[in-house]
């Protein structure tokens, strides 16, 4: 079974853990939330896996714009890392223990036009919508008891407009 510790942070100061992962809260000028799915059902939060040699922030760029078509360099691009999760017993890294980053930002605009982008990944995105935080806490279940929405919540991001 697959244990994920959050934590706070608002630095870039992170324990000496591999980074495997960079997710993002992208929220638009209605304050909707960006998800994104493989199959129109399990909703998740856009982002991914580093390259080899990818800063973290150009991963977190590649990884939206790959999943929905948000480019995140060509508008006000401020991502702020908020926490981590540190992740153990995953048996894809053979339960080596390691960091999922999370961040959020504010689009000015409205998302209108959201799409996947395109990729050879058999388990690539095919859907990407924005939803209210409301929607968020029913399509994603877990989330409103996770530590990246309390932290969003205290931090007053979740209901600002």
């Amino acid at each position: 079974m697959v244990f994920m510790q959050w934590h706070a942070t608002n630095n870039s100061t992170l324990p000496s853990l591999t980074i495997r992962q960079v997710y993002c809260w992208i929220f638009d000028a209605k304050n909707r939330v960006v998800v994104v799915s493989k199959d129109g059902t399990n909703w998740q939060l856009p982002g991914g896996k580093p390259e080899q040699g990818e800063s973290l922030e150009t991963a977190l760029i590649r990884e939206v714009y790959e999943e929905t078509g948000v480019p995140l360099d060509k508008v006000e691009f401020n991502p702020k890392l908020f926490g981590y999760y540190i992740v153990t017993n995953d048996p894809s890294y053979k339960d080596e223990k390691y960091i999922q980053l999370r961040y959020h930002i504010r689009i000015k605009k409205v998302l209108k036009k959201l799409a996947p982008g395109r990729s050879n990944d058999f388990e690539e995105i095919k859907h990407v919508k924005s939803v209210t935080v409301d929607e968020l806490t029913k399509i994603i279940p877990w989330i409103k008891k996770s530590g990246e929405f309390q932290e969003l919540e205290r931090m007053g991001i979740l209901y600002e407009s």
